[in-house]
């Protein structure tokens, strides 16, 4: 795994959850709708923080390339002549800003997305269960 250099996050997807959301607020209480919502809302919370600290670090690694490596324009555009850009990525430096990212993304995030599959593919069977019924 490199230093990533660009971000681009993901949503949960909200039409349907906010259809729910009415729905559950006008009618008598469904354990399996309350169950959605609640679990939509907490990882939708967890994972938008997730996301603007992993968008924060990758800004600050590009920051610091910007302003103390001047090698980095060349390295954006395929370039890979400079010795010093080679030195970096051996660096101490470099291996402890890898080591954040990797915390941010296999640390956090990853182990997120993990429980949100785990918890959409028992919801998914519950719904399941609800239609045979």
């Amino acid at each position: 795994m490199g230093l990533v250099l660009n971000y681009s996050p993901f949503e949960l997807q909200q039409k349907g959850i906010r259809l729910l959301e009415k729905f559950e607020s006008t009618s008598e209480t469904d354990s399996l709708v309350t169950m959605i919502v609640a679990n939509h809302n907490g990882f939708d919370t967890l994972l938008r923080e997730t996301h603007i600290r992993i968008g924060s670090d990758v800004t600050d690694n590009m920051d610091f390339l910007k302003y103390n490596h001047p090698w980095i324009g060349d390295l954006l555009q395929g370039k890979l002549e400079n010795i010093e850009m080679y030195n970096y990525y051996i660096s101490d430096t470099y291996k402890a800003r890898l080591a954040i990212h990797n915390v941010l993304v296999y640390g956090n995030l990853k182990p997120i997305l993990d429980q949100y599959m785990k918890s959409s593919k028992t919801i998914l069977s519950k719904i399941e269960e609800r239609i045979k019924d």
